[in-house]
């Protein structure tokens, strides 16, 4: 059966706009998508990507030691080869998907399927090689390839197929630094059934063109960081740098007639052959292209491609397109005269701003061009964007920059490859993985279906069959299983740009809805929203105003909207059972008398989960006829009734109130001058009378007199004083709190940076931060901050919180990019930013800042005080890659180193303390060459990949982020995947390993090994199940590696040697088959395929 990749994304992102500005009415009414994009989403970003796997990989100096990582790959494989010869890996893995949706590729190569040309290999930087017999409508990989970073293919006249490994390209500086490097170029004679290191190759870690001659059957032509040559036969030759030919080369493309090749080097620099020996070259890019040849100043990149059909002189046109030194776009070049210097034209010059595929500085990481095969003088170029161009077409877009449901006419951003076939079908690689236009660029089909080359940084499960992961450049992708789709691997993109960390809830029951979720892009793009049958909703961002100073422009897109580092790191915790907290939901007299006693449903503030609420038999919910509420004043405004909680508080007045007050400051002496003034007595005679006359004569002498009296200060006091009218109030139900059962903490974890228009030693710390409200989508939570962020710039790389035991919901632990472990106590006391403001939280570093990063973190679900971290980087580190503690909890916390002697530079992602080993012993690490595991404490380990490859011994993708369901079901969780252990992987997608219990402990284990189910893998229809020993009817059973029952038979085993048990309807994959008769039973692990 064909399935063809149909559905993709909910959330298209900048689809609208994007539609808008092209000007396109390609969709027809009918045609309409049912989303709503939302135009805040980002695109994946390249530079993000390759430092997160520089602080992942690289070594002390933020280096990726290719040589050296060579070298460690060589060694695991050693010891995993050594551990198969003994005995059997104890974990497989199940593929989980994504089945319809793709990753980042950078090769394609078309093979013949009996007449037609309806084959092609692809090979993706971290997911290996693949193969499709039917146009790419379905993949397989091709298992026995020994890399998983694929950069070229060529299939060579003879049948050779050659592959080159590790690609030079994969961050935007182009410095060669990628953590996707190589180990040479493999060689297979019978169609990659088995493969062999072309000798001398070796040392190539980066080989990003492969071409073969047309003018010789046995030779291919290499363009590597190592240099430029050929290999014929397997046997490989040089070319010389010099003057005249690349000491270092990117790409590589050769006339179809043999006439010429053209070549490129690392630094843009391109040649041409002197004729058909392509040994024999001649540089012809000169200036900066305006003399007739293509540019060699200012260039960062260059990809060549020659025509396939000749054009009116019999010749094949060229083209070549540049990046700037700076990433820009710097033109498209082309030839009319078979590539010959001075012919060579600008037909799409850089600088017209408003037209360009990169409208970004991505070009060292998103160039390519090919050329129509009906129409030789137009080119389609990839960047960011694809668009075409030519000396006869003004450029313009050739396909909408997003892909979605329905929508024909758009290819996912960030292309890698472009190449046309023969008969005119025209194949399109990039970061959303493969597609194909059928009309020369008219419409396109996503070529996905089982190609899971699926790059996932984190990823989440619920308690069943649903899983959520996010990726580099792909957004953040449910699995929902469980027969939602036409695949139980099929995905759906809930959130844009580049997914991180993310979050599923163990619900099971809730109302509408079947899972409730958290996702984030890059920068702090923090989301929630829901996924349930026919509908799917992204209910937007989560942060509340408490972070609106701190946003600034990080990726350089010109907004201010980037918060935190590219890595946006967050955790979820939930409590089914909280009979500590303290929240509460409301519960109202609906009955309109009082009520004693009884018993109520209710539902929970997150999720709105129902619930039972019984009142004491003496406790009575009132109903108030008549509430009269005073006239009264208080010195703050009341933000709820003093009496009444629930009801609006009374009108409120401000006033102002004044008082006059006068205080005594002391006393005050005052002089006075007096005067002297002397009184004399005039006597006048007036006839018979005597007339006295008292005269005062001023002396012009003064006396001094001092008074002393009291000084006051006189002043006024006023208050605002909030006075509320007294009102009455009729028929009002009482309303209670009540206690709510059920709990969640979502916590974030950020970083430092310079505060915008500060000086360079002003640093902002964004901090730790927790909600209880994402999971209540009635309101918009709020957030606490809980702590600092790990000190530097590239802040919290990992949050987990004790979930089990007496530190539930009250401590936390959040590691750093820098190294350091911190763990936060006290959160159960913690409801508002006030408490944490009075002391609530202990928060102490229990292990100081080591100099590289603490990628993982686990916690002994069966003992809080067992914390197992997980070291980044390749180097050795003193303390060992993984350390645990027993006493994290203590005042002084000590680690122990536990990892492999041999592996002390492995750099290990992430970590899981086995839940189903009580004693703590077990614990799963991933790394970059998949997964380790110890079942006695780290005395050893042991490589165990099975599922995820082909054997132990055969290496996986990285495994970024591990996870188990250690819950037990409850009321609102129905947990189905008991034990499961989850394991994103950085280019492979989402694996499972664990067997649920309804596949019985008694699964002998003798049994298993002794049991010799055939054929085993089983590739047609029937599986062979032994019955000696066995008579009369028996059950047959097969279970996937979740614990997922596919199939119930009664078969009797009576008088035959074998039973047949058509297994032709189970999907490709692992499982276990068990056939049981009252009192005993036999198990054996199979494989599928198809």
């Amino acid at each position: 059966m064909t399935l063809t990749s149909t559905l993709r994304s909910i959330a298209a992102g900048t689809a609208a706009i994007a539609l808008a500005t092209l000007g396109w009415n390609l969709l027809s009414h009918s045609e309409t998508s049912a989303y709503a994009p939302r135009a805040t989403e980002k695109a994946g970003e390249p530079n993000g990507a390759q430092e997160i796997r520089r602080m992942m990989l690289g070594d002390e100096n933020g280096q990726i030691n290719s040589q050296g990582l060579a070298a460690l790959r060589k060694k695991v494989v050693k010891k995993a080869q050594r551990q198969g010869a003994q005995k059997a890996a104890g974990l497989s893995w199940h593929e989980l998907g994504p089945d319809n949706i793709g990753g980042r590729t950078r090769a394609i190569e078309p093979f013949s399927t009996g007449s037609s040309m309806n084959g092609l290999y692809a090979g993706s930087v971290s997911g290996g090689l693949w193969k499709s017999t039917n146009r790419g409508d379905n993949w397989t990989q091709i298992t026995s390839f020994p890399n998983l970073m694929v950069a070229s293919i060529a299939l060579a006249g003879n049948g050779d197929l050659y592959v080159g490994t590790g690609t030079a390209w994969e961050g935007t500086g182009g410095e060669g630094g990628s953590g996707f490097r190589g180990e040479g170029i493999y060689r297979s004679t019978d169609s990659g059934a088995s493969w062999e290191l072309v000798p001398g190759s070796g040392n190539f870690d980066a080989t990003d063109a492969l071409e073969p001659d047309p003018n010789n059957a046995n030779r291919v032509w290499f363009a590597s960081t190592s240099g430029y040559g050929s290999i014929t036969g397997g046997a490989l030759v040089e070319v010389p740098g010099g003057t005249n030919a690349p000491n270092v080369a990117s790409d590589v493309a050769i006339a179809p007639d043999g006439s010429y090749c053209l070549v490129a080097g690392v630094n843009g620099r391109v040649y041409r052959s002197v004729n058909g020996d392509f040994s024999d070259l001649l540089l012809i890019s000169q200036g900066n292209g305006s003399t007739g040849n293509p540019p060699q100043s200012g260039i960062g990149r260059a990809r060549v491609d020659i025509a396939l059909t000749a054009n009116e002189n019999d010749t094949y046109n060229a083209f070549a397109v540049y990046a700037t030194s700076g990433g820009f776009f710097y033109g498209l070049f082309f030839s009319g005269d078979a590539g010959i210097a001075d012919s060579w034209e600008n037909v799409w010059p850089g600088e017209i701003e408003t037209a360009t595929p990169l409208p970004r500085n991505q070009g060292k990481y998103d160039l390519a061009v090919g050329i129509s095969k009906s129409d030789p003088t137009l080119a389609f170029v990839g960047g960011i964007e694809l668009w075409r161009s030519g000396p006869n077409q003004q450029a313009e877009p050739a396909a909408a920059p997003f892909d979605a449901p329905g929508f024909a006419y758009g290819v996912h951003a960030d292309i890698h490859e472009v190449l046309f076939l023969e008969d005119g079908t025209m194949y399109i690689a990039g970061d959303g993985g493969i597609y194909r236009s059928d009309n020369n660029g008219g419409s396109y089909t996503a070529c996905n279906r089982n190609y899971n080359v699926t790059q996932f940084y984190g990823m989440a499960h619920g308690a069943g069959s649903g899983v959520l992961g996010g990726t580099q450049d792909n957004g953040s992708l449910f699995i929902p299983g469980d027969g939602y789709f036409l695949s139980d691997e099929m995905a759906v993109e809930v959130n844009g740009g580049d997914g991180f960390d993310c979050a599923v809830s163990q619900v099971t029951e809730a109302n509408g809805y079947s899972y409730a979720w958290t996702a984030a892009s890059q920068y702090g793009g923090f989301v929630r929203g829901t996924f349930g049958p026919g509908e799917i909703n992204n209910g937007g961002a989560i942060l509340d105003g408490n972070f609106d100073d701190f946003y600034i422009d990080t990726d350089g897109d010109g907004l201010a909207n980037d918060l935190g580092q590219f890595y946006s790191c967050s955790r979820l915790y939930e409590n089914f059972n909280d009979t500590l907290g303290s929240q509460t939901v409301i519960l109202v007299n609906t009955y309109g008398q009082d009520t004693t006693g009884g018993t109520f449903m209710l539902e929970t503030a997150s999720q709105n989960l129902p619930f039972s609420y019984t009142m004491d038999e003496e406790e009575t919910l009132q109903f108030f006829d008549t509430i009269i509420r005073p006239d009264r004043e208080f010195p703050e405004p009341l933000t709820e009734d003093p009496d009444y909680f629930w009801l609006d508080v009374q009108e409120e007045e401000e006033l102002i109130v004044c008082e006059q007050f006068s205080d005594s400051v002391g006393v005050d002496s005052i002089q006075f001058l007096t005067e002297i003034v002397i009184v004399d007595s005039l006597y006048t005679d007036l006839g018979d009378t005597t007339i006295l006359t008292v005269v005062e004569v001023p002396t012009g002498m003064y006396d001094t007199t001092y008074v002393v009296e009291s000084v006051f200060d006189n002043y006024e006091v006023c208050d605002t004083m909030y006075h509320y009218d007294a009102d009455t109030l009729f028929n009002i139900p009482e309303r209670i709190r009540v206690h709510d059962p059920y709990s969640t903490m979502f916590a974030i974890g950020l970083r430092d940076y310079f505060i915008p228009g500060g000086e360079a030693d002003q640093v902002q710390d964004l901090g730790v931060w927790i909600t209880r409200d994402v999971l209540n989508f009635n309101t918009t939570p709020a957030w606490i901050r809980v702590a600092d962020a790990p000190a530097g710039f590239s802040g919290t790389k990992a949050i987990e919180f004790v979930e089990k035991g007496e530190g539930a919901g009250d401590v936390m632990f959040f590691t750093g990019w820098n190294g350091q472990v911190t763990r936060v106590s006290g959160l159960r006391d913690v409801y508002s930013q006030e408490d944490v403001d009075n002391g609530a939280l202990e928060v102490v570093n229990i292990l100081d800042p080591i100099g590289t990063a603490v990628t993982g973190l686990s916690v002994d679900p069966n003992n809080p005080n067992h914390v197992v971290i997980s070291l980044g980087g390749y180097g050795a580190s003193n303390q060992g890659k993984v350390r645990e503690t027993f006493n994290a909890m203590a005042e002084d916390v000590a680690w122990t180193n536990i990892w492999d002697s041999e592996f002390t530079t492995l750099p290990c992602y992430d970590v899981v303390v086995d839940a189903t080993d009580a004693s703590g012993a077990t614990v799963v690490v991933g790394t970059e060459y998949g997964i380790f595991v110890t079942e006695n404490g780290g005395d050893d380990w042991a490589v165990s990949n099975m599922g995820m490859s082909t054997g132990d011994e055969v290496l996986t993708a990285p495994v970024f982020d591990l996870k188990q369901q250690f819950r037990a079901s409850n009321d609102w969780s129905n947990v189905t995947n008991g034990g499961a252990i989850y394991a994103g992987t950085h280019g492979r997608g989402i694996f499972v390993s664990g067997i649920a219990s309804d596949v019985e402990e008694e699964e002998p284990q003798v049994e298993m090994a002794s049991w010799n189910v055939f054929p085993n893998p089983v590739v047609g229809g029937t599986l062979q199940l032994p019955t000696a020993g066995w008579e009369g009817q028996s059950q047959v059973e097969v279970f996937d590696l979740t614990g997922r029952r596919w199939l119930t038979e009664s078969l009797n085993a009576s008088g035959v040697e074998q039973l047949g048990l058509n297994v032709q309807a189970l999907p490709s994959g692992y499982y276990v088959v068990r056939m049981s008769q009252t009192g005993k039973a036999r198990a054996a692990k199979f494989v599928v395929r198809h």
